[in-house]
């Protein structure tokens, strides 16, 4: 954008975009005050920068606002990732992602993929395996089908679950 000329003053006026975080205000000479300068609200929807990680962004009632966040490449960790740093524009910062975010071997804890241990089977046809997308431990079949003893009184064969007797020879 070219100076424009004041009257008032030997230098002409000049954008602020220097002077203030967000572009959204043009510098107009006033000629009702003697051809000062003065900042007037850029046009809602006009472009602005008032991030570096942020693209796409526009006026709304003098504030730079909108855009959309800068897509960093994945880390090669799962319970971390990278984010953009403000003042580069880059993606070099390295963050944990929140607790509790699903990790191959269970979730993310202070950016570790932590094993969820389940806790031990009621018997011996069964084993609790961690199902990753219900978050908790699953009691399924192991042995279906082949001996087995509930730790009771009862040995017998797996039915789904259930160690049921064999019938006495």
């Amino acid at each position: 954008m070219m100076p424009v000329p004041c009257i008032s003053h030997p230098q002409p006026c000049v954008r602020a975009q220097d002077a203030t975080p967000c572009n959204c205000t043009t510098v107009v000479c006033d000629k009702r005050h003697g051809g000062d300068c003065r900042n007037v609200t850029a046009p809602d929807g006009s472009r602005c920068v008032a991030s570096k990680c942020r693209c796409n962004m526009f006026c709304f009632q003098g504030q730079c606002v909108g855009g959309e966040a800068i897509d960093c490449p994945p880390y090669p960790l799962p319970c971390k990732r990278y984010q953009c740093v403000e003042t580069t524009g880059k993606c070099t910062a390295v963050v944990n992602v929140p607790d509790g975010t699903l990790c191959p071997d269970g979730t993310c804890s202070n950016g570790v993929c932590r094993q969820i241990v389940c806790p031990p089977p009621p018997n011996t046809c069964n084993a609790y395996v961690y199902n990753v997308t219900a978050k908790n431990c699953s009691l399924v079949p192991t042995n279906n089908g082949r001996s087995c003893s509930d730790g009771n009184r009862c040995t017998g064969v797996l039915v789904v679950h259930l160690c049921m007797s064999k019938a006495a020879p």
